[in-house]
């Protein structure tokens, strides 16, 4: 009875496998395996024949004829069968257990990369706030700047309105100082020809000591003479035009005479170094422009200042050095300092555009100057002697120049400077 109960045991293991022979460890006899067999049958229909070919055998019983070795064959060799199942079926768990690690090694990866890109998405998140929460000052910032900028605007608005009202004020300002500098420059020049006046009044007493000085040595050299001695002095020419302008008689041309009035000679300076030389030692000189005798026809002589001032008298007879006084007389008759010099510039003869009209018959003419022993401006400029000084050094002058319409004087010059005579009558 107990091997048919093995043979039970291992019918069922070999159908059912290894696990489940655990349940039946239990069986004693034919009437419980009879009753599990059922059972199963109930729950698994598609082992109908097993479980028939071992109810078979169950009733069957004693009726096997196999021996007791080849039962044993027969059972060692299912038990080989099913120990090479269960290894297959370990192996496959093994497999399957080696799978799962792997799933669960990929699950913890993808874990911890899921858990780093919440991370992640929560930074990122929190940036865009941070962001955000930027983005919102800065245009809290720009409102309040355009804001600052339109007030800026304005103020710059309001700024340029008081500029342009100060500019205004400047300008009535700056036109009312104008007014008051002309006033002021018309009384000076009243002044200025009083004590021009007073200074010619003074020059006319020395000049006439100085002439009673000459006629003293004068006599002195007669009555010292021998009986056999005369003076025959060569006379200046006469033959000078005058044209009245205003009150005054001018000169219609520029002075040409080298000697004095008295008929003594003024020397003539050749070269640069004789003319430094006569500037250096005060005394009286006269020279051609560039030196060329040529130049002496149309436009004169040049003289220095010692010339012009020699109490020997440069001046023909009759006539005199205008001084810075009677050149004012001159240029206001003409109409003032802007019209006076396009009337006194001859019609032909300056450069380019400069030629005047010459309505009032003066006819200046650009004899040009001399200047440290240089010459300069021939057909630009003309360049006019006043008698009046200024300083120990200086003297007055007046010039026309070829691009401006004006006269202008109220200046001084190097008393060796080289410049054109105009005289008026007396």
């Amino acid at each position: 009875m107990k091997k048919y109960l093995n043979a039970q045991k291992w019918l069922v293991v070999i159908e059912y496998g290894y696990n489940s022979s655990q349940t039946y460890k239990s069986l004693k006899h034919p009437k419980i395996a009879l009753d599990f067999l059922t059972r199963q049958l109930n729950d698994h229909f598609y082992s109908i024949k097993a479980y028939f070919v071992f109810f078979f055998f169950l009733l069957a019983g004693v009726s096997f004829s196999q021996s007791k070795k080849e039962q044993i064959e027969q059972l060692n060799y299912r038990v080989d069968s099913l120990n090479q199942v269960v290894s297959l079926k370990n192996n496959n768990i093994s497999v399957q257990n080696t799978q799962i690690d792997s799933l669960n090694q990929i699950v913890v990866t993808e874990s911890k990369i899921n858990s780093e890109n919440t991370n992640r998405i929560a930074q990122l998140l929190d940036t865009i706030v941070l962001l955000k929460s930027k983005l919102s000052s800065l245009n809290l910032d720009l409102s309040n700047s355009n804001s600052q900028l339109q007030n800026v605007k304005t103020d710059i608005s309001e700024k340029e309105k008081q500029i342009n009202s100060l500019k205004l004020s400047s300008q009535h300002k700056i036109d009312s100082l104008t007014n008051l500098s002309l006033n002021f420059q018309k009384e000076n020049q009243v002044k200025i020809k009083e004590i021009d006046l007073l200074k010619v009044q003074i020059k006319a007493k020395a000049d006439s000591l100085d002439m009673l000085r000459l006629e003293i040595e004068k006599f002195k050299l007669v009555k010292t003479a021998t009986p056999k001695t005369t003076i025959n002095p060569v006379k200046q020419s006469t033959n000078y035009k005058a044209i009245k302008i205003g009150e005054q008689n001018w000169m219609q041309e520029n002075l040409n005479e080298s000697k004095f009035r008295n008929g003594e000679i003024i020397d003539q300076a050749t070269t640069k170094e004789e003319w430094e030389k006569a500037g250096q030692e005060g005394k009286p000189a006269w020279c051609y422009y560039d030196n060329d005798a040529k130049n002496g026809v149309k436009y004169g002589k040049l003289y220095n200042w010692y010339a012009v001032n020699d109490p020997r008298g440069l001046a023909p007879e009759g006539w005199h050095i205008p001084t810075d006084n009677e050149w004012i007389q001159i240029k206001d008759f003409l109409g003032g300092v802007d019209a006076s010099g396009t009337k006194l510039k001859s019609s032909s003869g300056w450069h380019g555009q400069g030629n005047g009209t010459n309505s009032s018959k003066f006819s200046a003419l650009p004899g040009g100057t001399r200047d440290g022993g240089n010459f300069m401006y021939l057909d630009n400029g003309a360049y006019f002697w006043s008698s009046t000084e200024a300083g120990r050094s200086y003297s007055y002058f007046r010039y026309l120049f070829f691009d401006i319409r004006a006269m202008y004087g109220g200046m001084y010059v190097a008393k060796e400077s080289g410049l054109s005579v105009r005289c008026i009558k007396d």
